[in-house]
């Protein structure tokens, strides 16, 4: 079991470094471009990443007991395929503020 950790961290860097991305949008091909960051989309194992990616930020929002519950289930950040609805807060806090300042309160 020891040998399988180190083994599966090595093979996650080697599957991660060095990529590059080639982009089809119809019968139109982009030049290959090189990529540092991400889940690679498209792959069987893209789904496995990405949930060990965001445990973590989901583990730590879901730690400060803020946000919005169904019973005692927390619903504050719902992560789902390579998004997380916190990407919309500024927007909805925008539309917020307008009303606020339209409003005088």
């Amino acid at each position: 079991m020891r040998l399988l950790r180190p083994l599966t961290l090595r093979f996650l860097v080697a599957f991660y470094t060095n990529q590059s991305i080639r982009i089809q949008w119809g019968s139109a091909m982009s030049t290959i471009c090189s990529v540092s960051n991400g889940v690679m989309q498209g792959r069987v194992v893209s789904p496995i990443h990405f949930t060990v990616y965001i445990n973590e930020p989901l583990s730590r929002l879901s730690a400060t007991k803020l946000g919005c519950y169904i019973g005692n289930m927390f619903c504050g950040a719902l992560g789902y395929t390579n998004d997380i609805t916190l990407s919309s807060l500024k927007y909805m806090l925008n539309i917020c503020h307008q009303f606020a300042e339209a409003y005088d309160v």
